[in-house]
């Protein structure tokens, strides 16, 4: 049986809706996230009359906006032992053979290192220097 807290916060999240990124050029960074690491473009980049501009990418099945910005918001941090931790973790399937693809296409990846009984990881770095972890389990 659910307490009346579990059954009032059910009904009004049940998931994310989408996530919002900075970039510096939406054209550039929708082509890098579709071209090396796999997203699937919902709606192209474009160009707004106020001089905005954006596009939608799906990773997995969440939407992802791609704003373009000359705020930078970091999605990645800096844990108390002094690694880096990123906020987004996107999953694979074979963490050895998409490492080294991704090094052979030029990306910025960080050293691929294991974490188990986690997961296997490394890090990869979009255009604009936001962090990612990609992860094998």
């Amino acid at each position: 049986m659910r307490t009346e807290f579990e059954q009032n916060v059910i009904k009004r999240v049940i998931e994310f809706a989408c996530f919002n990124l900075t970039v510096s050029d939406v054209f550039v960074s929708t082509d890098w996230y579709v071209k090396h690491l796999g997203c699937r473009v919902v709606r192209e980049p474009q160009r707004f009359m106020d001089g905005s501009a954006n596009s939608q990418i799906k990773i997995g099945v969440q939407t992802v906006f791609l704003h373009e910005s000359s705020d930078r918001v970091k999605i990645h941090y800096t844990h108390s032992n002094g690694s880096m931790g990123s906020i987004f973790e996107l999953r694979t399937e074979n963490i050895d053979e998409f490492y080294e693809q991704l090094l052979k296409e030029g990306v910025h990846v960080f050293e691929r290192f294991d974490n188990l009984p986690c997961a296997k990881y490394f890090k990869v770095a979009d255009p604009d220097g936001n962090v990612l972890s990609i992860m094998e389990f």
